[in-house]
């Protein structure tokens, strides 16, 4: 495995040999200035790229404390290889919880370029810094290169949800939006996005098993096309019709079940009480893995969301034990 900043080239790539089955936990704590993107609306020389023999799974943590909250800000990013790449996207966000005030705390969208002179098209739908809403602007990166859009305000009714990035050669997306403010917490919560081409019309959102609040999980739809109705629960009529960019919240009281007539995305929001988190899901089908590594950073409580076909739910093996899985741990989703 090889980690490298293309567009940096006094950075000295970083050589990995990872065994069969085992996991590498790389702490890149000491070089953050060189790969996170704290200006906006600039071309930086940020882009993280990795490389590897054969096939491997990777994400990116982001483990921070917060001396004020409650508990640490932090979140898992997902990176989904090549199927990160393309050349549309839509931006899906939370627009419920408030960014912690005070503290240089936005929400952003992050695209980064995979080859040389890449044309990059963008149309933000509420005020981002340098830009105003709907009006399109266009940049050009080279493989590497990186471009933040934050957000100008802090308030969860200003996300520039549904903002539409068109490019000319790949490129890969990434949403976060740092410090959500519920309760007296503020959490980090951020994914990297699919293009539209990998989009799927069929979802399901498992609802986290110790929210014992009403008001933690969340689902947010993003329609990518006009005309787009929205079912749950395999019901005929629609909770919603969207345009594309257009975006519905839906609570998420137990696992819930969403179809589309037309190619969405589903932000799932979650966390521990008022610990919030959140992941871009995965269509239900062609998706999925038998095998599934990763690594535990801290001693918080940890949960393991599982879904699967009925009639596989005994079939589950655990660090080699396959009684910590259960079959009766199941329930149907409606």
């Amino acid at each position: 495995i090889t980690i490298d900043i293309p567009a940096k080239s006094s950075f000295t790539p970083i050589q990995i040999q990872l065994a069969p089955n085992s996991a590498y936990s790389l702490d890149v704590s000491s070089w953050l200035s060189q790969i996170e993107n704290e200006e906006t609306n600039i071309s930086l020389p940020k882009g993280l790229h990795i490389v590897s023999t054969k096939e491997i799974s990777v994400y990116y943590e982001v483990y921070g404390s917060n001396t004020y909250a409650q508990g640490t800000n932090s979140d898992l990013f997902t990176l989904k290889g090549r199927n990160a790449l393309g050349t549309e996207f839509y931006t899906p966000f939370q627009t419920r919880f408030n960014n912690y005030p005070g503290i240089n705390a936005y929400a952003s969208f992050d695209i980064v370029a995979t080859e040389h002179n890449t044309r990059i098209t963008i149309t933000p739908t509420s005020p981002i810094i340098g830009h105003v809403p709907l009006q399109a602007f266009t940049i050009i990166l080279n493989k590497g290169e990186s471009w933040s859009c934050r957000a100008y305000y802090i308030e969860a009714v200003n996300r520039p949800t549904g903002s539409h990035i068109v490019s000319t050669k790949p490129i890969a997306v990434t949403v976060k939006d740092d410090s959500m403010f519920k309760g007296h917490n503020w959490d980090l919560g951020g994914d990297q996005l699919i293009p539209v081409t990998k989009l799927g019309t069929e979802y399901i959102v498992i609802k986290h098993i110790l929210n014992n609040q009403t008001d933690n999980d969340y689902a947010y739809v993003l329609a990518t096309e006009d005309n787009t109705n929205i079912f749950t629960e395999g019901s005929a009529t629609p909770v919603a019709s969207l345009n594309r960019g257009m975006q519905i919240e839906i609570n998420i009281q137990h696992s819930v079940y969403i179809t589309s007539s037309k190619p969405i995305y589903v932000l799932h929001v979650t966390g521990f009480g008022n610990e919030l988190a959140e992941a871009i899901l995965p269509q239900i089908n062609c998706t999925g893995s038998k095998e599934v590594g990763f690594i535990r950073s801290n001693s918080e409580n940890l949960v393991l969301n599982v879904l699967t076909r009925v009639g596989a739910e005994g079939s589950f093996i655990l660090n080699g034990n396959s009684t910590l899985v259960k079959a009766s741990d199941f329930t149907a989703v409606p």
